[in-house]
């Protein structure tokens, strides 16, 4: 059975106070008892932090029938602790001078009441007393305050010992929100708003370490949120989307949060639980053990996060109808998915409260959804149970807010947020995560913009070219503009936008590598950072492993122009300054080689011997590498990164500079004869069968190459080799391959140790 409301709660032997600090009317009608609130006409519990068998401290607005407000700390002790923190001298001292806001008690409760003008936490509490000397201090630290202003400040929000909202009024007028924190608290909370301001949300005017304060400038306008009779239309909540997702894909550096987001501050819910609703107590373990053990190691790409980002965080501008986020408390580095969770979180509670309906609110967390992925292209991946830890951070809200049936609303509570962990996440796929960037309607305004077209070009195809779900793709885009066609490539990274390969293409375009030349790079054209996207021309033409076959008579031209393609790139002065903070050594080459050779090990278990002796020797083989200075590295540099471009024959465009570095210039030089072996196995049988291109190749790589050194190509060939073996396993149709590639390199490495004396 649930309790009944009025059903007493709020037991705990150590502490005579709980039940009161859990109970309105029975707090009301004790406190109404003492002097100085015998004109209370009503009490309101606005907040409580429960440490069983220790305190329980209760946040307490008072009405009073004059229609005065007062804001009150109850503290509810064991007696021995109550004893000797009631006559602690600074309380004494208060009482004794008759200090208006000198703690008060109940000591056959063990519960002590004290001011916020006296939290000792929060020093800078003191500014709450009007006086001449507030006003000038206030004055000092906001010069645009008018002379002569009336200056009164109201409490917004107050949890003791923790931290303290208030409104600054001047000449009865909202001008600022003062904000104070605990010492523990200050710091993050100024880090939060810094970003705030960074932002253009939020205007920081002051901040204030000795008091612990932040002031910034409040922001006129209206509430969105229901409960608070706002106007949460579907498409304001589309903008917010988008808001919410630009502010995920910024490039600011801030504090990690604790991993995984919010599962301490559920387990602190726990102990409210206890008391309100211990019936519950035991579900409410299991799903946030659960949760736990599911978002606990898991690894994602931190953002910045608002923290607290609820319908009742956004303002919306009375001037312009502008969205603003306020309240930056708790911004820091995050999972994305925490804040699209604390946003449908909130809305599943309106929904048990039966402040929404069930539609209503799946329309606006679409709304929200689809204004998100319009910017970023996908919603983050553990959305469900990321709303279902929101939900359990909110488990003891009903309580709180004490609206009627409010045992019934925890049950359905945790009940959705089973529901939501049961949900499977849906796979990553190109209509998911790339909708908006192959809607038409929506990509096309921001290319426009991008690239500056005209208004009278149409965007007539949006196409998906390749794609790694989780990881990146890459679109194509076709434009009509009397008389031109125009056709873009787009990079996508679902991790967010990386600029070393954009920059590094760029640098190489604009230093010989364009127009005319006979090696040349795709135009880097735009960003769309927002998007994870950058934007490059279009070039027509063949690659390079269509045009590999033993019958083609071009085979050795082509792999001339491969070979002078490759050292050109390695000495572009242009391209080493591009990459010169970005190095890839033969210790790296090993350690991803390693890796790979012990997944093929865990896949094959029946070659894991062979496979780990390969492994070895190629260790032992790497020790006879010379020392070679570093050039500029492609890093996968190998035939299906090269076109030949149908503008003019002999040009020859070099694709995909993600991965460059700098480096031993020999390693892409033994990739591309790996990769070239690999390929004549796979469809010839023979790894040889492709040869006329290799020596092509490898004479005009030599040629022109300050640093060849055969013997080093040779090892960095055979160390590729090795890496196709776990290759070779990752895709069906090259699985015949695995056991000649084995064999291959058994032999190469026998043969390299027997040169060697082994």
């Amino acid at each position: 059975m649930l309790r009944d409301k009025h059903e007493p709660i709020g037991k705990d032997g150590d502490l005579p106070g709980l039940a009161a600090l859990f109970d309105e009317d029975l707090l009301t009608a004790k406190i109404r008892a003492l002097p100085p609130f015998a004109g209370l006409r009503s009490l309101k519990i606005d907040y409580i932090r429960y440490k069983p068998a220790t305190s329980c401290v209760a946040t307490l607005i008072l009405q009073f029938a004059d229609g005065e407000r007062r804001w009150l700390a109850a503290k509810a002790l064991t007696l021995t602790r109550f004893e000797v923190s009631w006559r602690h001298p600074r309380r004494q001292k208060l009482i004794n001078n008759g200090d208006p806001f000198a703690p008060l008690a109940i000591p056959e409760l063990g519960i002590i009441l004290s001011y916020p003008q006296h939290d000792r936490a929060l020093p800078g509490l003191a500014l709450l007393n009007g006086s001449r000397e507030r006003d000038a201090q206030l004055r000092s630290w906001l010069p645009d305050i008018a002379v002569g202003a009336r200056l009164e400040l109201n409490i917004l929000r107050y949890k003791p010992e923790r931290r303290l909202l208030a409104l600054l009024r001047c000449n009865g007028r909202p001008w600022a929100t003062l904000r104070f924190a605990s010492d523990e608290r200050y710091q993050a909370m100024l880090t939060g708003n810094r970003l705030g301001h960074a932002t253009g949300e939020i205007e920081l005017l002051a901040a204030l370490p000795e008091q612990r304060l932040l002031i910034a400038r409040w922001i006129e306008g209206e509430t969105l949120c229901v409960e608070q009779a706002g106007n949460l239309t579907e498409q304001d909540v589309f903008l917010l989307g988008g808001k919410l997702a630009r502010l995920h894909s910024l490039k600011i550096s801030l504090p990690d949060a604790p991993l995984p987001d919010g599962i301490r501050d559920a387990w602190q819910v726990l102990n409210t639980l206890k008391v309100v609703a211990p019936i519950q107590q035991e579900k409410f373990i299991s799903l946030l053990t659960g949760l736990a053990k599911k978002l606990t190691g898991r690894l994602f790409r931190r953002v910045v996060i608002h923290g607290d980002f609820t319908v009742d965080q956004v303002v919306k501008r009375t001037v312009e109808s502008q969205l603003r986020l306020i309240d930056w408390d708790r911004a820091t580095a995050g999972h994305p998915a925490v804040d699209l969770a604390a946003f449908q979180a909130r809305l599943e509670l309106q929904v048990i409260e039966k402040t929404l309906t069930p539609n209503q609110a799946r329309r606006i967390v679409a709304a929200l959804h689809e204004g998100y992925r319009q910017q970023r292209g996908h919603l983050p991946p553990l959305l469900a149970d990321y709303t279902a830890l929101a939900l359990l951070q909110l488990a003891a809200e009903p309580f709180r807010k004490r609206t009627a049936g409010w045992p019934q609303h925890i049950a359905e509570l945790l009940q959705r947020a089973e529901e939501l962990m049961a949900q499977r996440e849906p796979p990553a796929d190109p209509s998911a995560a790339l909708s908006g960037l192959l809607s038409k309607p929506r990509i096309a305004p921001l290319l426009r913009q991008a690239l500056g077209l005209p208004a009278a070009a149409m965007l007539e195809e949006a196409t998906l070219v390749t794609h790694k779900p989780g990881r990146r793709a890459v679109l194509a885009w076709r434009w009509t503009s009397a008389p031109d066609e125009l056709s873009i490539i787009g990079k996508y990274r679902y991790k967010g936008f990386e600029p070393h390969g954009f920059l590094v293409q760029q640098a190489l375009w604009r230093n010989g590598f364009s127009g005319d030349s006979d090696i040349i790079v795709p135009e880097p054209l735009a960003v769309l950072e927002a998007q994870n996207l950058w934007l490059q021309q279009h070039i027509a033409g063949e690659r390079v492993t269509e045009a590999l076959s033993p019958d083609n008579k071009q085979l050795a031209a082509t792999g001339e122009l491969v070979g002078t393609a490759l050292a050109r790139l390695q000495h572009s002065r242009a391209a080493q300054r591009a990459v010169a903070g970005k190095r890839w050594s033969v210790k790296d080459e090993l350690e991803t080689l390693r890796q790979r050779l012990k997944q093929a090990a865990t896949t094959r278990p029946a070659w894991a011997a062979r496979i780990a002796d390969v492994s070895r020797a190629c260790e032992q083989l790497a020790l006879a590498l010379s020392p070679t200075p570093g050039l500029f590295l492609h890093r996968d540099f190998y035939p299906a990164q090269l076109l030949l471009t149908d503008a003019r024959p002999g040009q020859l465009a070099v694709l995909d500079f993600d991965l460059a570095a700098l480096g031993p210039p020999s390693l892409d030089a033994g990739n591309y004869i790996a990769h070239l072996r690999e390929q004549a196995l796979r469809d010839y049988g023979d790894d040889k069968a492709l040869a006329v291109h290799e020596d092509a190749f490898l004479a005009a790589w030599l040629a022109r190459s300050a640093a060849a050194d055969i013997a080093n190509i040779s090892i960095f060939t055979t160390l590729a080799l090795a890496r196709h073996i776990a290759i070779s396993l990752l895709f069906p149709e090259r699985h015949h391959t695995t056991a000649s590639l084995l064999a291959l390199c058994e032999a190469r490495l026998k043969h390299a140790a027997a040169r060697r004396g082994c």
